[in-house]
């Protein structure tokens, strides 16, 4: 009977691509439209969820940038004699530590995305359908791009130097930007988060259908 079916649709499909070239080139080309919608809804909800981080993130940032920036604004000045042999007794060790903080973010950054990996392969290895996975992925990618910049705006102040301009503007601006990068990994981690409830959610009810059928 299989067999049968199969010839069936094999032979239908011979017929199709030899007699009808104008109706498969038809199909095609609503194919090529549906991709193209495809795409579109994609960006649209790409589009969406970035609006929806950065607003998370401006409020965020908000509520500490006019203080940070106003203490910012009173330490652009060179140290005093004084004061710079007490920094330049800590300098080393303050360097190490901006260097940690710039280390625990990558390594932090570089979990979540392992676990984004593993829930995607997941689900596609499991052929799961998650209704809202597409808006799911599109908020992650936002995250990880909003995260990766915060890594990269964090990492590129420069080390602490004594001898520098304003050294106490330098650490003051190191902690604004650590602050904004450790809101955008919050974010993309929360965004990782939501994907994997879904897709757990959907497998462990397909698991259920099947333990009872």
């Amino acid at each position: 009977m299989k067999h049968t079916i199969k010839n069936i649709l094999t032979g239908s499909l011979v017929f199709a691509l030899v007699f009808t070239p104008a109706v498969f080139a038809q199909e095609a080309d609503s194919e090529d439209d549906s991709t193209v919608s495809d795409t579109s809804r994609l960006e649209q909800r790409r589009l969406e969820a970035k609006r929806k981080l950065q607003a998370r993130l401006d409020q965020a940032k908000e509520t500490r940038t006019e203080r940070v920036d106003e203490a910012k604004s009173n330490l652009r000045e060179r140290l005093s004699d004084a004061k710079k042999s007490i920094c330049e007794r800590r300098e080393s060790k303050i360097n190490q530590i901006m260097e940690r903080m710039d280390t625990r973010r990558t390594n932090a950054f570089d979990r979540v995305t392992q676990i984004y990996e593993a829930i995607t392969g997941f689900y596609t290895e499991k052929s799961l359908s998650v209704e809202n996975y597409d808006s799911l992925v599109a908020a992650i990618v936002v995250a990880k791009e909003a995260a990766q910049a915060g890594i990269d705006n964090q990492q590129a102040v420069p080390q602490l130097d004594c001898d520098g301009d304003q050294p106490k503007a330098d650490i003051a601006d190191f902690k604004q930007r650590r602050l904004d990068s450790i809101d955008a990994m919050k974010a993309y981690r929360d965004a990782v988060k939501d994907l994997a409830s879904a897709v757990k959610e959907v497998a462990e009810a397909n698991r259920t259908t099947k333990e009872d059928s």
